[in-house]
């Protein structure tokens, strides 16, 4: 996949911010647009008293229609709900993209990803 021109619009409640080895981090900010994945939680039963549950992805709730020239930056559980849809990608938060403060705190990602 090689796109250029696009519109990248954050579909997450917070900024995304993405750090590529030769450039100044790129901000995008929220666009006030969050999809939700419905889900359904069934009670397995326990392993030494801790509860085991199994979550269900349900139906994607307030998800754009697709926009030419558009590409749409979700949540990671949403994007794994859409793999359908060729539009939509997710901050790559593995451990080999994310990038920390002095805290622990997640402050951007090297990349995105695609499900």
């Amino acid at each position: 996949m090689e796109l250029t021109n696009v519109t990248l619009e954050n579909c997450t409640p917070h900024e995304v911010v993405i750090v590529t080895d030769n450039q100044e981090p790129i901000v995008i900010p929220p666009s006030g647009i969050i999809p939700r994945v419905k889900s359904t939680v069934t009670n397995l039963g326990t392993i030494n008293g801790i509860p085991v549950m199994k979550t269900e992805l349900g139906q994607v709730e307030n998800m754009p229609n697709p926009k030419p020239n558009t590409i749409f930056i979700v949540s990671s559980f949403v994007a794994q709900a859409l793999t359908h849809r060729p539009d939509v990608v997710s901050p790559d938060t593995s451990p080999s993209s994310v990038i920390r403060d002095e805290n622990g705190l997640i402050i951007g990602v090297k990349q995105l990803q695609k499900f």
